[in-house]
C-alpha cells in the first residue's frame, strides 16, 4: 500500500466531483437545503395549527343550565343564549352556513339531574346536542373544544382523586433533558437516513459509472495495487460524503426549533465531548455505508442497475433507525456494539440523550472501521476479478 497512490486516487475523485458543480450541489448541498425547507415549513403548518386553537368560537346555547354557567367564562368561547325554539333552527341554520360555529342544546331538566347525580340518588343520563358543521375546519374545532370540555365537566361529577391538582411542578426533568430525550428518539433515525441516501448517490457514479462509461479499465491498467484503489475509492467518496452529512445535520439542527417552536433547542445543547463522540460515530458510519454500496456497485453494470441493487437497504436503514426506540440504549450490553449500522444507532440515541457511555462510542467506531478494512479487501479483490470488472 502505497500512500501516493492512494492521495491520486482521491484527488482524482474530488476533483472530478468539485468540478462538476452540478453533481457537487446534488450530492452535497442539495439534501441539507431540502430538509431545512421540509422541516421549516413543516414547523410553520404545525405553529400555525397551535395557533388556531386559541381561536373565539361563536356559538349559541340553547337553554344554558346554571350548573354549567362557567361555559360563559371560556376564553375561546364567544357565546349567545338562545331562549326560544324558533331561535334555535335559525342558529341552526347559520351553522349550515358557516355564519356561526356551532350551536349547543340542553334539556329543561339538566340541572335538576345534575343536582340528583351528586346527591347520589339514580337518575337517567343527561343529553347534550351540539350542532356543527363537518364542512368547516372552525366549526369542527369548535365542536372538539365542546366536547372536551363537556367531557371534563362529566369527570368532574365522579371525581375520587385529584392527582397533581395543586399549582406546583411536578415533573422535575429540565427543559433541556425533555427536549434532549425527544431529540434522542427522532435524529438517529432521520441521520441514518440521509447518510445513506448520500452513499447512495455517489459510490454508484464512482464505480458501476466507470465501468458503464469504460474509464475502469484505464485504472486497471495502471500500475496501482488494487487495494490501494479500493482504499481511494472508500476514503474520497467517505469525504464527500461526510461533507454532505455534516451540511444535513447542520440543516437539521437550524430547522429544529422552527419544528419545536423554542428558542431552547440549538447547538450548546451540547458540549465539546458530545460533538466529539457524535463526529466519531458519524464518521465510521459514512465509512460503512460507503463501503457497502461500493461492493454493491463493483458487480453492477451501470449506474441504474448499482441503483437498483442498493435502494432495498434503504428500508433496511430505516428499520436500523428506528430500532433504537424499541431496544432502549440502557439495555444494551457493550458487546452489541459491534455490530455494524445497530451500534451507530445507539451511539447517537444516547448522545442525543445526554447520556452515552464513552466506551461503548470507542468499541462502536472501532468495530465500523473493522468492519470497513475487511469490505475493502473484498473491495480490491472485486477490482482483481476480471469477470466482476469486465462484465458489461
Amino acid at each position: 500500500m502505497r500512500l501516493k497512490n492512494i492521495n491520486a486516487i482521491i484527488k482524482k475523485e474530488l476533483t472530478r466531483f468539485v468540478t462538476d458543480k452540478r453533481l457537487l450541489f446534488v450530492s452535497v448541498f442539495m439534501p441539507g437545503i431540502m430538509i431545512f425547507l421540509m422541516y421549516s415549513l413543516l414547523g410553520a403548518y404545525i405553529n400555525g395549527s397551535e395557533k388556531k386553537e386559541e381561536t373565539s368560537y361563536h356559538v349559541a346555547v340553547y337553554h344554558l343550565p346554571e350548573s354549567l354557567s362557567t361555559l360563559k367564562s371560556l376564553k375561546n368561547v364567544e357565546m349567545e343564549s338562545v331562549g326560544e325554539a324558533g331561535q334555535l333552527k335559525e342558529y341552526q341554520s347559520q351553522v349550515r352556513s358557516e355564519k356561526l360555529d356551532a350551536a349547543v342544546v340542553f334539556s329543561d331538566t339538566f340541572d335538576s339531574s345534575m343536582k340528583a347525580i351528586k346527591e347520589g340518588r339514580p337518575t337517567k343520563a343527561e343529553e347534550i346536542s351540539i350542532y356543527y358543521n363537518s364542512g368547516n375546519d372552525k366549526s369542527k374545532a369548535a365542536y372538539a373544544y365542546l366536547q372536551s370540555y363537556f367531557n371534563s365537566y362529566e369527570s368532574s361529577l365522579f371525581n375520587a382523586l385529584d392527582i397533581n391538582a395543586g399549582g406546583g411542578q411536578y415533573d422535575l426533568a429540565s427543559d433541556e433533558n425533555g427536549i434532549a430525550k425527544t431529540l434522542s428518539g427522532l435524529l438517529p433515525m432521520l441521520i441514518m437516513t440521509i447518510l445513506f441516501s448520500v452513499c447512495m448517490s455517489l459510490a454508484p457514479d464512482s464505480i458501476a459509472g466507470e465501468k458503464e462509461r469504460g474509464t475502469i479499465t484505464t485504472l486497471l491498467v495502471t500500475p496501482v495495487k488494487r487495494s490501494d484503489l479500493a482504499i481511494g475509492k472508500i476514503l474520497s467518496l467517505g469525504i464527500l460524503a461526510m461533507a454532505s452529512g455534516l451540511f444535513s445535520c447542520l440543516a437539521i439542527i437550524l430547522s429544529m426549533p422552527k419544528i419545536f417552536g423554542s428558542d431552547q433547542v440549538k447547538a450548546s445543547m451540547y458540549g465539546g465531548r458530545d460533538y466529539f463522540f457524535l463526529l466519531l460515530v458519524v464518521l465510521s458510519t459514512i465509512l460503512v455505508m460507503i463501503a457497502i454500496t461500493c461492493l454493491i456497485s463493483a458487480n453492477a453494470r451501470s449506474i441504474r442497475e448499482a441503483s437498483t441493487s442498493i435502494a432495498p437497504l434503504t428500508f433496511a436503514v430505516i428499520m436500523i433507525g428506528f430500532s433504537g426506540m424499541f431496544i432502549p440504549y440502557t439495555e444494551t450490553t457493550t458487546a452489541m456494539y459491534v455490530i455494524p449500522l445497530f451500534n451507530s444507532v445507539q451511539c447517537l440515541t444516547a448522545i442525543f440523550a445526554k447520556d452515552f457511555c464513552a466506551v461503548n462510542c470507542v468499541v462502536a467506531t472501532i468495530s465500523n472501521i473493522v468492519c470497513v478494512i475487511l469490505m475493502t479487501m473484498g473491495l480490491a479483490k472485486m477490482f482483481n476479478s476480471e469477470r466482476v470488472m469486465f462484465n458489461r
